[in-house]
């Protein structure tokens, strides 16, 4: 699980360096006790699976979107080795849930502007808002994924290179690449499959904290 939030963790900062400044209109009213911003999904319920590696080794992540965003689990798999790696975390409302399934380990907390990459989901208007050069930003043509138009782009940095293909502002391809501590730490997914729910499965948002 370690891994998977280290990876997680390096890919918030990475585009929160540009997020954060981008959205600066939008940022105070996270912190006004107001609602967290409903994030703006155009497809009310999907679901999404991904494959690919985490750090060379196999990995899968399933994205499930209902209620337009109001609800929203993703369970990322990871097997390194002869261990198999587990989390998930959901949203619902304003609250996020992260279950550790091998630790059997749940909290809950309010969920917050940074919370955004854990669901795949880039707003993604705000987000090319920034200027390109500032942030390391390099803006490539729209590109087709899974037969959706996607928004593609890469961050290159010192010390990280990233890729994504964004569709409906959910990212649909993740290639990055990061060192951290002397370690190249690297997350590559992507969409396999797009379905919509036509009859939402309510049972994966009843959480238990016991």
């Amino acid at each position: 699980m370690k891994k998977i939030i280290y990876l997680l963790f390096f890919i918030i900062l990475t585009l929160s360096a540009c997020f954060t400044e981008t959205t600066n209109s939008v940022i105070p009213q996270m912190h006004s006790g107001k609602n967290f911003p409903q994030m703006d999904f155009r497809d009310n319920n999907l679901s999404i699976n991904y494959y690919g590696t985490i750090n060379d080794f196999p990995a899968s992540a399933h994205l499930t979107i209902i209620e337009g965003g109001q609800k929203i689990r993703t369970d990322i798999k990871s097997f390194d080795g002869n261990k198999t790696q587990e989390i998930s975390y959901i949203k619902i409302n304003d609250d996020i849930y992260i279950i550790d399934h091998q630790a059997k380990v749940k909290s809950m907390r309010k969920i917050t502007e940074n919370d955004f990459i854990l669901f795949f989901y880039i707003p993604i208007e705000k987000f090319l808002r920034k200027s390109p050069k500032e942030e390391h930003l390099e803006i490539l043509e729209n590109a087709s994924h899974l037969q959706q138009k996607c928004n593609h782009f890469r961050i290159n940095t010192d010390t990280s290179h990233a890729e994504f293909h964004v569709w409906n502002n959910i990212l649909l391809i993740m290639n990055t690449e990061m060192k951290w501590e002397n370690e190249l730490i690297k997350m590559n997914l992507e969409a396999i499959s797009i379905e919509k729910i036509n009859f939402p499965n309510d049972s994966l948002f009843k959480i238990s904290l016991q």
